[in-house]
């Protein structure tokens, strides 16, 4: 695990465990998006997902994500890896070894911190021309 995401991991692991009414770990989970994203209700639904996890967001930074990467390597299906590069929870180093690991993979990175959230028509295009085509 990259040490970005180990150290994000462990800081929501200690905003989940502090006795504060979750006004920590919701400060955090909205420090993910730009100030003018729409996030509707995702900030607190994702605050109710991370409280569930707990201490396992501790137990999280500290596993590998994948013991071997080799076994990637006999991946014969078509791989689209889709990044972000100022994720500190999925670092950019991360999502290119990933798609390294793969043979063929396309590797797609976009400048943001949510993707998901700042660019939806740049994902859902990358998306639907990859399962679509």
């Amino acid at each position: 695990r990259e040490v970005t995401s180990a150290w994000a991991l462990e800081r929501l692991a200690e905003a989940v465990a502090a006795d504060d009414g979750g006004a920590a770990l919701r400060e955090l989970v909205a420090a993910e998006f730009p100030p003018e994203a729409q996030v509707g209700e995702h900030v607190e639904l994702r605050v109710s997902a991370l409280q569930r996890l707990g201490a396992a967001l501790h137990a999280l930074s500290d596993q590998r994500v994948l013991d071997d990467a080799g076994t990637l390597r006999a991946v014969r299906s078509e791989v689209l890896v889709i990044g972000a590069t100022e994720d500190p929870m999925h670092p950019a180093s991360a999502a290119r070894r990933t798609a390294e690991a793969f043979p063929g993979a396309r590797l797609e990175l976009l400048d943001s911190r949510a993707p998901m959230v700042t660019h939806r028509r740049e994902v859902r295009a990358l998306l639907s021309g990859f399962l679509g085509g």
